[in-house]
């Protein structure tokens, strides 16, 4: 065995489990019903969250946020969540592409949510999920 072999399987092995990455996908729609959503995907591993998805405003001023908190009533908390993107459908088709990371600690997880601005001044957010494991055809 070689000295690089020998390295390489050294450092396989000294990969702790806690490394693994969780993968959450999420569809986030509209709770008005007048079109607009956010399909992504939260990459959560013991150091990190990774957003990414696109954002479809759909006739709205949408603002996506992440959080990352012990718990989902810590989103709620003034400076928990993290503005993700902003993107503004209302006079024109616009679509965001979003992915950004952020450090994390043992025993946090991670949640998103969106918050969709009408033509008529009229806000709604939806509640702030955590996803689904993803699903493979």
């Amino acid at each position: 065995m070689t000295a690089l072999a020998v390295l390489t399987v050294a450092a396989i092995s000294a990969t702790p489990a806690s490394a693994a990455r969780v993968l959450k996908d999420f569809d986030i729609y509209n709770p008005s019903g007048r079109g607009g959503d956010w399909r992504g995907r939260m990459i959560i591993d013991s150091t990190a969250v990774r957003f990414t998805g696109n954002v479809h405003p759909s006739l709205t001023k949408a603002t996506a946020y992440g959080c990352i908190s012990a718990s989902v009533s810590g989103c709620n908390l003034v400076g928990a969540a993290k503005t993700l993107g902003v993107v503004d459908g209302r006079t024109e088709s616009q679509l965001l592409e979003i992915d950004k990371t952020f450090s994390k600690t043992s025993g946090q997880s991670a949640w998103v949510r969106t918050c969709f601005l009408h033509r008529n001044g009229v806000t709604n957010c939806t509640s702030w999920t955590a996803g689904h494991a993803p699903t493979f055809p």
